[in-house]
């Protein structure tokens, strides 16, 4: 039998500085690696059966990059939040990520993010006070349908290109002193 549960608060507040986790963990529980401030890699198994990243589980870590696991269909509020050395986040072109939670990459140093195709809600902060973040990019046949309230808020996007599917943006979204530039498709 191997490992398929890391339960909440499991490495929490640890001196971990790298973690593989096994192809068969399917849950990470909220704030399992919660405060690692050394915890600078964090790798998936190819064949990771993982399907969400819980609340908080990566919050306020040391992380430098991460790849997204194919099979995550949500990432839960807070997951990275305050992931201060966070420049890259990367999906599988076959992502079946459908929800980036709030304030799931909150004050990280993200310079660019590629939207997966499935994603049809972005949450409230979600990449709120991303300084570094300067370019968004949505697939051409983007499900998204809401961009929450502060969502992008305080980044550094100068242009941006809203999908066709998108119902709703929320308050203060794109409060971004150096955007110049919005789409909408038709």
């Amino acid at each position: 039998p191997s490992l398929r549960i890391i339960s909440e608060y499991a490495f929490h507040s640890t001196s971990i500085e790298s973690i593989t986790i096994p192809s068969h963990v399917s849950i990470i529980g909220p704030q399992a690696f919660e405060n690692c401030h050394h915890l600078k890699s964090v790798t998936f198994s190819e064949l990771s059966e993982i399907d969400q990243i819980s609340e908080g589980a990566f919050s306020e870590s040391a992380i430098e990059s991460i790849s997204i696991p194919t099979h995550v269909t949500e990432i839960k509020d807070h997951a990275f939040s305050k992931c201060m050395n966070l420049k890259s986040v990367t999906f599988s072109e076959s992502s079946e990520l459908s929800i980036i939670g709030a304030c799931s990459f909150f004050m990280t140093a993200i310079e660019s993010i590629s939207i997966p195709m499935y994603v049809t809600e972005i949450g409230n902060c979600a990449f709120c006070n991303c300084s570094n973040l300067k370019t968004v990019t949505f697939s051409v046949d983007s499900e998204l349908v809401s961009i929450g309230n502060l969502a992008f808020y305080s980044s550094s996007i100068e242009s941006i290109s809203i999908p066709n599917h998108v119902k709703q943006i929320g308050e203060n979204s794109f409060h971004c002193p150096k955007l110049k530039t919005i789409e909408f498709s038709e």
